[in-house]
C-alpha cells in the first residue's frame, strides 16, 4: 500500500499522522511521551494525531520555558522551523488552482529580477523545480547568507553566487531559498504578503485562528513556547535560547508558528485532499500533484550527505521504501 507519512520532531514541537485501528486506544501512549520526552530533553511539546476525520489527541505536554512553571496546552504556540515549507507549497498550489499560475511556468515571468548560478537555469527554472529540490543549491550555503541580509529579495540576490552542489535537475537537493522566493512570488502574482494570502486563501476558510508567520506575533499572544537549545556544559539539559528571528527574510521557508488545535485543522485539511469543512479549499488533482512523488531521494552517503534530512537506512526501519520529495513533503510508500 503507498500513503505518505510525514512527521517532523525539534526540540519543542512533534506531530504526526498516524494509521490506528479504530479499537486501539492510545493507553501507552502517555508513557510514550514521558520516554520520548526523556529522551531528547525538552521542556515542552505538543501533540496532534488524526485518523481518518476524527482528532485521536491535540494535547499539550511539558513547560513552554525550562525554569517557569507555565504548562504547554493545545493552544501554545511552537516555531515549527521547516515544516513551514508544506504551508509555503500549499499557497503555491492555491495559485495554481486560482488560475493564476501553472507548476511549469518559469519563475522569472513572475520575477524578472530573480537570478541563480546559472543565466541558463535562470531562464529555465520553474516553480516545480524550485518546490521539488532540483535547482542544486544547499541551505546551508543558503543560511550564512542570513547574517548580512536584510529582507528577502536581499538574501535572494546574494544568492545567486551561490555554486550548486549537484547539477541542475539531476538529483534532490534541501534548499530553503526556493521557498523564500514562493513568498515574493505570492505578492508579485496577487499584490499581497505571503501572511495575508495564506491567511485569507487557507487559514481563514480552515478555521485556523492562532497560526502566525511572525516570531514577534507568537511571543506578544502571551501564549508561546521558548526556544531551547542542547548545551554540553549543563550536561546536556535543554536551556532557553531565543528564537533566530528571519521574519523579514525567510518566512516562507520556517518562520510559522502554530499550536495543537490549528494542526488538527490542517493535518484534516492534508488527509481530506484538499476539503474541509464541507468545501473544496484546493481542488482534487492539483492538491495530490503537490503530494505526487517528484524527486528520488538518495542515499545519505552521497555527496556528503547533501540530499536528504534521514540517516542511510533509516526509513527501512519504519517499513518505508523508496523515498522521494514531493512539493516539499518527504514520501515514502509504506
Amino acid at each position: 500500500m503507498s500513503r505518505y507519512f510525514t512527521a517532523f520532531v525539534a526540540s519543542l514541537f512533534i506531530f504526526t499522522t498516524v494509521s490506528m485501528g479504530a479499537a486501539e486506544p492510545l493507553t501507552q501512549f502517555e508513557e510514550d511521551m514521558v520516554d520520548l520526552m526523556a529522551d531528547w530533553q525538552p521542556p515542552g511539546a505538543f501533540v496532534t494525531i488524526v485518523k481518518d476525520k476524527d482528532v485521536v489527541l491535540a494535547k499539550g505536554y511539558g513547560l513552554k520555558r525550562r525554569g517557569k512553571p507555565d504548562p504547554v496546552d493545545e493552544d501554545t504556540l511552537f516555531s515549527i522551523g521547516s515544516t513551514t515549507k508544506a504551508f509555503a507549497a500549499t499557497t503555491i498550489a492555491a495559485l495554481v488552482d486560482d488560475g493564476h499560475i501553472e507548476w511549469d511556468d518559469r519563475v522569472v515571468q513572475y520575477l524578472p529580477w530573480f537570478e541563480v548560478y546559472s543565466e541558463d537555469v535562470t531562464q529555465q527554472l520553474t516553480i516545480r523545480d524550485m518546490l521539488s529540490g532540483t535547482v542544486g543549491t544547499w541551505y546551508s550555503d543558503e543560511n550564512k547568507l542570513r547574517a548580512v541580509s536584510t529582507d528577502a529579495r536581499d538574501i535572494l540576490r546574494r544568492a545567486k553566487d551561490l555554486q550548486p552542489r549537484a547539477p541542475y535537475r539531476s538529483s534532490f537537493v534541501y534548499s530553503n531559498n526556493m521557498f523564500i522566493v514562493t513568498g515574493e512570488l505570492v505578492e508579485a502574482v496577487t499584490g499581497k504578503t505571503w501572511e495575508t494570502y495564506i491567511q485569507e486563501r487557507l487559514f481563514d476558510p480552515l478555521g485556523i485562528k492562532s497560526s502566525i508567520a511572525s516570531a514577534d506575533a507568537a511571543w506578544a499572544s502571551g501564549n508561546a513556547a521558548s526556544g531551547h537549545v542542547l548545551g554540553w556544559f549543563r550536561k546536556g539539559q535543554a536551556f532557553p535560547k531565543p528564537y533566530e528571528y528571519c521574519d523579514a527574510i525567510c518566512v516562507p521557508s520556517g518562520g510559522m508558528n502554530t499550536n495543537a488545535t490549528d494542526m488538527t485543522k490542517w493535518l484534516m485539511f492534508q488527509l481530506n485532499n484538499g476539503t474541509a469543512n464541507g468545501q473544496s479549499i484546493i481542488s482534487s488533482d492539483v492538491f495530490n500533484e503537490m503530494h505526487a512523488p517528484q524527486t528520488p531521494i538518495l542515499a545519505l552517503d552521497t555527496v556528503e550527505g547533501l540530499y536528504t534530512p534521514f540517516p542511510k537506512q533509516e526509513p527501512e526501519k519504519w517499513g518505508a521504501r523508496n523515498p522521494a520529495y514531493g512539493f516539499a513533503w518527504v514520501i515514502f510508500e509504506y
